[in-house]
Protein backbone atom coordinates (compact mmCIF):
# COMPACT_ATOMS: atom_id res chain seq x y z
CA UNK A 1 0.00 0.00 0.00
CA UNK A 2 3.14 2.16 0.48
CA UNK A 3 4.74 1.66 -3.09
CA UNK A 4 5.18 4.33 -4.94
CA UNK A 5 6.52 4.13 -8.96
CA UNK A 6 8.40 7.04 -8.56
CA UNK A 7 10.50 6.29 -5.62
CA UNK A 8 10.46 2.57 -6.02
CA UNK A 9 10.63 1.90 -8.99
CA UNK A 10 8.90 -1.00 -11.02
CA UNK A 11 8.71 -4.42 -9.62
CA UNK A 12 11.16 -6.29 -11.75
CA UNK A 13 11.49 -3.27 -14.09
CA UNK A 14 13.65 -0.07 -13.85
CA UNK A 15 14.36 1.42 -10.76
CA UNK A 16 13.61 5.08 -10.14
CA UNK A 17 17.11 6.25 -10.54
CA UNK A 18 17.58 4.26 -13.87
CA UNK A 19 14.62 6.22 -15.27
CA UNK A 20 15.89 9.71 -14.04
CA UNK A 21 19.18 8.21 -16.08
CA UNK A 22 17.54 7.68 -19.14
CA UNK A 23 15.70 10.79 -19.16
CA UNK A 24 18.86 12.55 -18.70
CA UNK A 25 19.85 10.75 -21.74
CA UNK A 26 17.40 12.03 -23.67
CA UNK A 27 17.20 15.70 -22.35
CA UNK A 28 21.25 15.72 -23.28
CA UNK A 29 20.50 14.39 -26.66
CA UNK A 30 17.53 16.78 -27.37
CA UNK A 31 19.32 19.69 -26.09
CA UNK A 32 21.54 19.20 -29.15
CA UNK A 33 18.52 19.84 -31.50
CA UNK A 34 17.33 23.03 -33.47
CA UNK A 35 13.70 23.46 -33.38
CA UNK A 36 10.66 22.20 -32.58
CA UNK A 37 10.54 18.63 -31.36
CA UNK A 38 7.25 16.51 -30.31
CA UNK A 39 7.81 13.70 -28.83
CA UNK A 40 4.98 10.47 -27.85
CA UNK A 41 5.62 8.73 -24.55
CA UNK A 42 4.28 6.71 -21.62
CA UNK A 43 2.19 8.76 -19.11
CA UNK A 44 4.40 7.96 -16.20
CA UNK A 45 8.05 7.91 -18.20
CA UNK A 46 6.74 11.58 -19.63
CA UNK A 47 5.87 12.77 -16.04
CA UNK A 48 9.63 11.51 -14.95
CA UNK A 49 11.20 13.54 -17.90
CA UNK A 50 9.52 16.83 -16.88
CA UNK A 51 10.37 16.15 -13.86
CA UNK A 52 14.06 16.06 -14.78
CA UNK A 53 13.61 18.73 -17.80
CA UNK A 54 12.90 20.90 -14.59
CA UNK A 55 15.86 19.89 -12.85
CA UNK A 56 13.79 17.81 -10.14
CA UNK A 57 13.86 14.73 -8.75
CA UNK A 58 12.35 12.03 -10.87
CA UNK A 59 9.76 11.36 -7.12
CA UNK A 60 8.40 15.14 -7.79
CA UNK A 61 6.01 13.24 -10.80
CA UNK A 62 3.95 11.46 -8.30
CA UNK A 63 2.53 15.25 -8.17
CA UNK A 64 1.55 15.51 -11.84
CA UNK A 65 -1.23 13.18 -14.02
CA UNK A 66 -1.60 12.94 -17.15
CA UNK A 67 -4.27 12.55 -19.15
CA UNK A 68 -4.88 9.52 -22.34
CA UNK A 69 -4.04 11.61 -25.35
CA UNK A 70 -3.68 14.66 -23.53
CA UNK A 71 -0.65 17.13 -24.77
CA UNK A 72 2.17 18.83 -22.92
CA UNK A 73 4.72 21.47 -23.51
CA UNK A 74 8.59 21.84 -22.04
CA UNK A 75 10.92 24.52 -23.25
CA UNK A 76 12.59 27.29 -21.91
CA UNK A 77 11.59 30.41 -20.15
CA UNK A 78 10.88 33.20 -22.67
CA UNK A 79 12.88 36.10 -20.63
CA UNK A 80 15.72 33.60 -19.10
CA UNK A 81 16.40 31.10 -22.02
CA UNK A 82 18.72 28.72 -20.09
CA UNK A 83 16.08 28.19 -17.76
CA UNK A 84 13.89 24.78 -18.33
CA UNK A 85 10.21 25.17 -17.86
CA UNK A 86 6.82 23.26 -18.06
CA UNK A 87 4.43 25.50 -20.67
CA UNK A 88 1.58 23.63 -20.79
CA UNK A 89 0.51 20.92 -18.68
CA UNK A 90 -2.27 17.77 -19.60
CA UNK A 91 -4.00 19.56 -22.24
CA UNK A 92 -7.17 17.47 -23.58
CA UNK A 93 -8.93 18.00 -26.85
CA UNK A 94 -12.94 17.04 -25.88
CA UNK A 95 -14.76 15.80 -29.14
CA UNK A 96 -17.54 18.65 -30.19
Amino acid sequence: PHWNLFRDGAPGGETASEVSARADRLISRLKTMTGNIALFSHGHFFCAFAMRWIGLPVLNASHFELSTSSVSILGFAAHHPEAPVISGWNAVVKNA
